[in-house]
């Protein structure tokens, strides 16, 4: 299966991310391994204006970007 995501922004509120790039990569690995794992179930194309994600531990916040996104394309959570 073929996936191709794009995702034009990602506003992270009231944390000081330092790091951007490696938060992209973190979230990029989260949201593949999600996908591989759990699948998008039958979506073929979806746009998605924006996601919020529930208060997230900032220790966790690749994995709680990524869950997030994954439940609004389609995903299980």
């Amino acid at each position: 299966m073929r996936v191709r995501l794009h995702i034009d922004r990602l506003v992270v509120e009231g944390l000081d991310v330092p790091h951007r790039g490696k938060l992209q990569a973190a979230v990029e690995h989260e949201l593949a391994t999600l996908i591989a794992d759990q699948g998008l179930g039958t979506v073929t194309s979806i746009a998605v204006p924006s996601v919020r994600a529930p208060e997230i531990v900032q220790g966790e916040l690749a994995s709680g970007i990524a869950s997030a996104v994954h439940g609004a394309i389609g995903g299980t959570r």
